[in-house]
């Protein structure tokens, strides 16, 4: 996650709020305006307006207090900026505050008559984004609809609040009932993006088109649909001598690789179209077809994981040189391409929509480039840039420049796009009016502003695997799902705050990167069975509508809006946690790009009794230890799995190593921070409890359940020392959620035995599990600069909070595989109850360090062997 510390000094005051150089078109006339005034239509907007709700000195300042720096302060009241939201981070309370917009910017005032109600289906992505710009400021009545996958509120959040705008966050490819007129966006663009879910690209342009054509027929609305220039294109392995008549004024049927790897994209548009003449031909709905050719601008996705880039060639190039990385093209580069600013394909869209022709028009600039020379001007652009800004970076080739190297052409990779645009010419009297150059010297700045801030205001999505056992409202997983989902529908989590440690950090460093709100949470639910997954949903959805509706009524926003929650359910018999091959069933890698967080949590004990003369005398003459940690629960040995695995030692240790080695690369590919792997451990985890590594699969151990959570502990922590050796390692963290309800503990049943534990001392018993989940909850969401360990926060600080003498309170640059402190993080109470998350040693593991590594090394092995014999 990066940091929020930036300065608005280190802000290129060049590029804020826009180059002293005026705008210019192909001729070299000054553009004052965007827009036609054609079909009676009125387009035109000022350009400085619309340029400020893009090319604006957006930042995140870091202040205490109210204390603002003045040239800051510039920022936010300077003559652009004053349609701009801000945020500010405030390091003492580790959260962010946001400013609305203090005005709006000026909308023409149209009569009843001429103002139009339209709907922009993927209003929030690049092209929708600049499209609902326009269509505000020309004074008319818009609704976005968007499911923001690959769009972000941020993109139209300058609109929220005007009388004329809706946002609705909606899925096209599920009916959507309103009347307006329709511009049809809805669907990914960028390579990765639709490659992505392939089959959900395919859905969206074709049951997104036909709920849309259904909308547009009920309601007797215009249709726009946004195609694609490969149904204007000739096969890309015929000879260049071919090809310079492929795209005659959008009559060409086309040609497309229904197998290709791009097809999911690109025959999705052809039925979309074909659907949209049938609806023209046999129901009489108003159609317009806009095949728009490679369109660029901001607001293209400069952070997309799992992928570096957005993988359109523009945003590649540019990102790649802005961080002064070798700049990839693909084959030789003689391939050509033609390139069109987005404001020139927003006026040939209003223009399309507003006119009478209803056969397919294309959209693009005819000016044509080798991709190898367009490499060429982009290096040369942001090189210019930089020196004006002052901000020159070196590339890390330790050259003077970016290198420019060579990739294999990718599968059905056209050597040919350019656009024939004499229909629109002639019907629409349109024309591009931006250079080439011009534009993508705004899209440099405007990504150089990005990087600069880092994935702030972009959509964060946290994707989370719970790996649990939901026995109704009593399992400790389900009280950490109900936590998660009530903190992440607040903007600032309680949990996510150094408050919530029993020794908080009284001052934390400026440096530290505090939590981003999630816009938007998947939460995966590894259970026993489909109808406890679905059976755990419902109940959590009944738990969270108080909380959610709370915080959605502070936020002005819909429900919907604040969270998601999708519940990915693994059907197993039996209730070991899966092999490798069972996870691979599960088929995460193809539905999510990334996973922030694995919480394993699952876990059995074979309890087959209670020593009950024991346990009278345990609570009778050592009370604290009965209700913590007893010794009178009685366990079955030699237990087998189906598998021929310890059966403990499957379910508790083994299935949790299978998730995670198999997701690491799920893991490893989260672009916000380093992800975590939570697992949840036990007070009475000992190592006195552990037979040693000859039976580390605990067959013979009398004390399974306690031996396989130490057991946890040791593997948590060598993997954790593994993953430190490495650039992107994932985190390994040990917690344990303190004492709990569930049926063993009769003692810890009662409130008044509860009381009188915390009398005598006992700090470990929050009891409910929404309580007890606080260790899971906040080590998973607060950032791990400010995690405590035994080093700066040891029962011995004098002065609570704060670190021993001649020690930083997290401004420490330490590594973690020089100065590694194996810990476990543990659900906490007072005397009065309040839950809160303390630290304490994981006891042993000095001497038990290489036990750790060896256990690694069976479980690898044992995943190996598996994996290979279901392979064969």
């Amino acid at each position: 996650m990066s940091t929020l510390n930036v300065d608005a000094k280190h802000i290129p005051r060049s590029s804020s709020p826009f180059p002293n150089t005026p705008v210019t078109d192909k001729k070299g006339n000054e553009i004052k305006t965007v827009g036609y005034k054609r079909f009676g239509f009125d387009s035109e907007v000022p350009i400085d307006i619309l340029r400020s709700l893009y090319l604006r000195p957006h930042y995140v300042a870091t202040v205490s207090g109210d204390q603002e720096d003045s040239q800051v302060a510039q920022f936010v009241t300077g003559q652009f900026a004053e349609y701009q939201s801000k945020s500010i981070y405030h390091p003492q309370t580790q959260s962010i505050s946001y400013t609305t917009l203090s005005r709006f910017p000026p909308v023409k005032l149209l009569p009843n008559s001429e103002k139009k109600r339209i709907l922009v289906t993927g209003g929030a992505g690049f092209v929708g984004s600049h499209l609902v710009d326009r269509l505000m400021l020309l004074g008319h009545d818009v609704t976005v609809l968007d499911n923001f996958f690959t769009g972000s509120k941020t993109t139209v959040s300058h609109w929220v609040g005007h009388p004329n705008f809706e946002m609705v966050r909606h899925d096209v490819i599920e009916p959507f009932m309103i009347e307006l007129e329709i511009y049809h966006l809805a669907c990914p663009a960028s390579p990765p993006h639709y490659q992505f879910n392939a089959v959900k690209t395919i859905k969206t342009s074709f049951m997104g088109t036909l709920n849309m054509l259904g909308l547009a027929k009920r309601t007797k609305a215009r249709f726009l649909i946004t195609s694609t220039s490969a149904k204007s294109s000739m096969c890309p392995y015929l000879h260049l001598k071919f090809l310079h008549t492929a795209n005659t004024c959008g009559n060409s049927w086309g040609h497309v690789n229904p197998i290709g790897p791009r097809a999911c994209y690109d025959e999705g548009k052809r039925v979309a179209e074909t659907l949209t003449y049938g609806f023209h031909r046999q129901d009489g709905v108003d159609v317009r077809v806009a095949r728009i050719f490679n369109t660029f601008g901001p607001r293209m996705n400069v952070f997309l994981p799992p992928q570096p880039y957005d993988g359109r060639v523009v945003s590649n190039f540019i990102i790649q040189a802005l961080k002064g990385e070798d700049m990839t093209v693909y084959g030789d580069g003689q391939q050509t391409r033609s390139f069109q600013y987005i404001h020139d394909l927003v006026d040939g869209l209003i223009s399309l929509m507003n006119s009478d022709e209803t056969r397919p028009v294309n959209i693009g600039n005819q000016d044509e480039f080798t991709i190898l020379k367009f490499a060429e001007h982009v290096r040369d652009i942001v090189e210019k840039v930089q020196k004006e800004d002052g901000t020159p970076l070196k590339p890390k080739n330790g050259t003077d420049r970016v290198n420019i190297i060579h990739g294999p052409m990718p599968t059905d990779d056209p050597q040919k796009r350019r656009p024939d645009t004499t229909r629109a010419k002639e019907v629409l009297q349109w024309e591009p009016k931006w250079t080439v150059e011009m534009g993508v010297e705004e899209m440099v700045r405007d990504d150089q502003l990005s990087l600069l801030l880092g994935p702030i205001g972009t959509v964060t999505r946290a994707c989370i695997f719970v790996s649990c056992t939901l026995i109704r409202h009593s399992g400790v997983g389900f009280g950490v799902c109900h936590r998660l989902l009530v903190q992440l529908s607040q903007k600032s989590p309680p949990d996510a705050s150094p408050e919530a440690q029993k020794h908080p950090i009284a001052s934390p460093d400026d440096e530290i990167s505090p939590f981003v709100p999630a816009d938007g949470l998947t939460l995966i639910l590894a259970c026993r069975s489909a109808q406890r997954a679905e059976t755990a949903r419902t109940n959590l959805y009944k738990l969270i509508d108080k909380e959610i509706a709370k915080n959605c009524q502070a936020r002005f926003v819909k429900r919907g809006e604040c969270i998601r929650v999708r519940c990915g359910r693994k059907k197993e018999a039996s209730c070991e946690l899966p092999l490798p091959h069972k996870v691979n069933n599960l088929e995460l890698s193809p539905r999510f790009p990334y996973i922030t967080h694995l919480i394993l949590n699952a876990g059995v004990g074979d309890f087959v009794g209670i020593n009950w003369p024991l346990a009278i005398w345990e609570v009778c003459t050592r009370f604290k230890t009965a209700v913590t940690a007893p010794g009178f629960k009685i366990q079955g040995t030699g237990k087998m799995s189906d598998d021929g695995l310890g059966w403990v030692w499957q379910c508790n240790v083994f299935g949790h190593f299978v998730l995670a080695r198999a997701l690491r690369e799920m893991l490893a590919h989260n672009p916000f921070s380093s992800s975590r792997v939570l697992w949840t451990t036990s007070l009475e985890g000992r190592p006195s409890f552990f037979p040693g590594i000859d039976d580390y699969q605990l067959v013979s151990a009398s004390h399974s359940y306690e031996a396989s959570k130490y057991e946890s502990e040791l593997v948590a922590c060598a993997l954790d020392e593994l993953e430190s050796e490495r650039n992107n390692g994932v985190r390994h963290l040990a917690v344990h959620p303190g004492v709990f309800s569930i049926r063993f503990h009769f003692a810890a049943r009662s409130n008044s035995g509860v009381g009188q534990a915390r009398l005598f001392g006992s700090k470990h018993h929050p009891i409910q599990t929404y309580k007890a989940a606080i260790s899971v909850v906040h080590v998973a969401l607060v950032s791990l600069a400010i995690l405590p360990s035994l080093t700066t926060f040891g029962a011995t600080n004098e002065k609570s909070g704060q670190p021993p003498e001649g020690v930083s309170g997290g401004n420490e640059k330490r590594s973690r595989a020089e100065d590694y402190s194996p810990v476990r993080y543990g659900a906490e109470t007072n005397i009065f109850g309040t839950e809160y998350v303390g630290v304490q040693p994981v006891e042993g593991y000095e001497e038990h360090r290489e036990v750790g590594r060896e256990l690694v090394a069976r479980c690898n092995r044992l995943y190996n062997a598996f994996e290979k014999k279901f392979k064969m």
